[in-house]
């Protein structure tokens, strides 16, 4: 039984699973996680993790590969979770680009490697993809993610620090390395010189965000967001081609928000705290989150694992990100 929507042909499903409610049905989960084959070990643990911790069954997943031919790896792959509770979908880029846009320039440039951003450029495609099928906020994940606790009330949670409107982060100093100014500066450089202005007028400009949170989106933000970048780059295969490996698509969306007066950008080195996102222990976030009173939702895999006697059971995050880096360090 196929649970495509009849208006929308891009995306293709699993057939073997009950139908789907239409996209944006009441308290559904939504969950967009890039992938391919020599990723593609991590996808299963991740969703095995849900499985085992979560009541929730109302959870939709969007795999988004880069072509057809993926599919059936990819649905054999799935096909190891024939009792699985959740839903899944496969969001195929050159279907959205090439096919429903019209950008045979920004496919090439794809598969010519999207100058090391063909991951970046994957996420880009299916929130594209999503500003206009989805109506609820989201989130967007590497398939290197783990649940670590029940997502009772999680749906609540990211709907409430989307709307909060503040990114945490640390303000950006000489001696850090060139890498985080030059994402910092790239993400905004591709909204155009009007946003890259007011953004850099509010001094939110060199604040690095990249991990603090779950990335959470809105289907509206979105929508307003690539009417915006079609403006700026003359179409939307001018911005495509734009993409990178330093382009990363939440601090693109982010940096939008502040743009258009939704959020703002907040240093925390004033607490004390002065590592990067990526590199918070349990107890930095616990000290933002009783200062700022918001709640990040997820924390560095072997940061947590490594001092998880910090954080009281009730305190746990939702999710632990990166866990293909454990052992790297």
């Amino acid at each position: 039984m196929s649970r495509t929507p009849d208006h929308n042909s891009l995306v293709t499903p699993i057939d073997w699973k009950p139908a789907l409610k239409p996209y944006g049905w009441g308290q559904s989960l939504h969950i967009l996680v890039p992938n391919y084959r020599a990723g593609s070990n991590w996808l299963i643990p991740f969703i095995f993790s849900l499985e085992a911790h979560s009541s929730y069954q109302d959870i939709v997943f969007y795999i988004i590969i880069n072509t057809n031919a993926e599919y059936p790896y990819f649905q054999r792959l799935l096909r190891m979770l024939p009792k699985s509770r959740f839903h899944f979908h496969f969001i195929v880029v050159e279907k959205i680009i090439h096919n429903q846009h019209g950008m045979p320039a920004a496919l090439a440039h794809l598969q010519a490697g999207a100058n090391n951003g063909i991951a970046g450029f994957k996420k880009m495609t299916g929130l594209l993809w999503a500003s206009t099928h989805l109506t609820e906020n989201f989130i967007c994940v590497d398939a290197e993610t783990v649940n670590t606790r029940s997502l009772q009330g999680f749906r609540q949670k990211i709907d409430a620090n989307h709307d909060d409107g503040r990114y945490f982060g640390r303000r950006l100093i000489e001696t850090d390395p060139p890498l985080y100014a030059k994402i910092n500066r790239t993400s905004l450089a591709v909204l155009g010189a009007e946003a890259a202005r007011s953004v850099t007028d509010k001094e939110m400009h060199d604040i690095y965000t990249w991990f603090f949170d779950v990335p959470i989106y809105s289907p509206q933000t979105l929508k307003n967001m690539f009417a915006h970048l079609e403006v700026v780059h003359g179409g939307l295969e001018g911005f495509f081609m734009k993409l990178d490996w330093f382009v990363f698509e939440h601090i693109v969306y982010l940096y939008w928000r502040v743009h258009a007066g939704e959020a703002s950008i907040v240093e925390y080195s004033p607490l004390g705290v002065t590592v990067m996102p990526e590199n918070l222990t349990y107890m930095d976030r616990f000290a933002i989150s009783s200062a700022a009173g918001y709640e990040s939702l997820w924390h560095l895999a072997d940061l947590f694992v490594s001092a998880q006697y910090e954080a009281p059971s009730s305190g746990y995050p939702y999710f632990l990100f990166h866990l293909d880096r454990m052992f790297r360090r």
